[in-house]
């Protein structure tokens, strides 16, 4: 249960705010300029969230979701890093750390992660091999 409600807010977050970056609304274009990146930057973090979303929806990709997240935590982390190198306040500085916890909770819940294991096959016996 607790994977599925942060799964959730996981995929709203890469959908609501992919779009946004695609289709350059006036705030997206507005926060890339001031953080001092160049126009085509949004349309390169809109199609990164759009694919990390699809990755992350299909369960059979265990290797694409781990790259999924990977690319979300890096987006994460320069966001909050961009952020606080432009002095902006804390309360726009700290919310990618918020989503970034969220993306956290919802891959260690995540059972189709590559890292997962298949306790079925698990076994203390000595003369499983």
């Amino acid at each position: 249960m607790i994977y599925w409600i942060f799964a959730g807010l996981t995929l709203v977050f890469l959908v609501v705010f992919g779009v946004q970056d695609l289709l350059n609304k006036q705030t997206v274009s507005d926060t890339i300029h001031h953080l001092g990146y160049p126009w085509y930057f949004c349309y390169l973090l809109g199609a990164g969230k759009l694919l990390a979303a699809v990755a992350l929806s299909y369960p059979k990709t265990r290797i694409l979701r781990e790259w999924a997240y990977a690319g979300v935590t890096f987006e994460l982390i320069s966001s909050f890093a961009s952020h606080s190198f432009v002095g902006d306040a804390w309360s726009v500085r700290v919310a990618p750390l918020i989503v970034l916890a969220i993306v956290a909770v919802a891959r260690h819940y995540d059972p189709h992660r590559a890292g997962s294991l298949d306790k079925s096959r698990l076994s203390l016996s000595p003369d499983s091999k």
